[in-house]
């Protein structure tokens, strides 16, 4: 195999592809890219949970194919000077890359042990936007489930429908739905998607208005952006009810600027995290104020904001301090509206406004 190409185009490419290879396996394989020549140049990485590839314009001198390490590729291009890049390969898998003066040789292995990417028969297609994509991770990624004693609550739930995308993400003291309209009407549809691969391919669409085309299977999801497209397997299971965990009254709702609550509970944070995050915020909600407290054996906070509240009850609520900032800093709103059932019922945020952008609900902790 021997090609060459611009430096900056291969090094765009195996960056992306490498987000699909694995830092640290006992299967060497899959840290490794598949570098492949025939009209043009295709890279592909593969964990076997997500695969990356990504085609660049070349001029192909020789047809062919090598597998080499993703960090090395990766780490040598990105020192390499500014120009035309020239790839060989050898009868015993060396790989030589040359830019002007400057040649690495490394070793390469194989392609017939790279994982081969499945086919996947595609059931729906929806187009949409990077820019979409980057909004329901923004809005649910911070209440994905971190462990995989429950696997489904590791992904977020997509529903699909005329103009609305809607996303839910539950990790069992927080849950986050967004709302997402779409420039174009889409099949009625759904599908579960692990939190880590919509966040990763989140990363690389980059939030741009460039056009996502997402093309749904039984087992895998095949979004194409660009040069790239980006496979993930989807999760099997009945995702949780989360409308019987929606609130459907309550007792106390007040609009608070977002900023200010964000800035309140911050500072509560200086002390909740000195003690690793063990001691609860409290938080007072009245008629005309949400007064934010922090007792701790490092010292104490005591914080006034003023609002606009329905209701005459006062509720005084206890937070895991981290948990109700990751809801607070999603909402990307200047004003929010706070709903209370009681002091141990979930606490419902909301946009301000009627409509419909987000619902995210954090679970209160027991004040003693």
């Amino acid at each position: 195999m021997k090609f060459s190409c611009a430096n900056t185009d291969f090094l765009e490419a195996v960056s992306t592809a490498s987000k699909a290879a694995s830092a640290s396996t006992s299967f060497p394989v899959l840290e490794m890219l598949l570098i492949e020549a025939d009209e043009g140049i295709k890279i592909t990485g593969n964990n076997l949970e997500i695969a990356v590839e990504y085609y660049i314009p070349a001029t192909v001198y020789e047809k062919g194919s090598i597998s080499v390490n993703a960090k090395i590729i990766c780490e040598i291009i990105r020192r390499m000077p500014e120009g035309v890049i020239f790839f060989e390969t050898g009868s015993d898998s060396n790989v030589k890359i040359t830019c002007g003066e400057l040649d690495f040789t490394i070793i390469g292995i194989s392609p017939e042990d790279f994982p081969k990417i499945p086919d996947i028969d595609v059931s729906q297609n929806i187009v949409t936007t990077g820019e979409v994509i980057s909004n329901i991770v923004k809005k649910t990624s911070f209440a994905i489930a971190q462990t995989d004693s429950k696997p489904i609550l590791t992904g977020i739930k997509i529903d699909v429908k005329d103009d609305m995308i809607k996303a839910v993400a539950i990790d069992g003291y927080r849950m986050a739905i967004s709302y997402t309209k779409n420039e174009n009407t889409m099949p009625e549809t759904g599908f579960i998607i692990p939190g880590r691969s919509l966040i990763e391919f989140s990363r690389i669409s980059g939030g741009t208005k460039d056009k996502v085309v997402i093309n749904i299977s039984d087992k895998n999801v095949l979004f194409e952006y660009g040069n790239c497209r980006f496979l993930s397997r989807l999760l099997d299971g009945e995702f949780i009810n989360y409308e019987n965990i929606l609130p459907k009254s309550h007792n106390y709702s007040a609009v608070i600027d977002a900023s200010e609550f964000i800035k309140s509970v911050d500072r509560a944070a200086l002390l909740a995290d000195a003690e690793g995050n063990k001691t609860p915020v409290r938080v007072v909600y009245e008629a005309d104020k949400v007064t934010v407290m922090c007792n701790t054996g490092k010292g104490n906070m005591k914080d006034i904001i003023a609002v606009k509240a329905e209701g005459t009850e006062s509720f005084e609520v206890g937070y895991n301090c981290k948990f109700l900032m990751d809801a607070l800093k999603a909402t990307d709103c200047d004003k929010i509206k706070i709903e209370i059932v009681g002091s141990v019922n979930p606490t419902v945020i909301k946009p301000s406004e009627d409509d419909e952008a987000f619902t995210f609900i954090v679970l209160p902790v027991r004040l003693k």
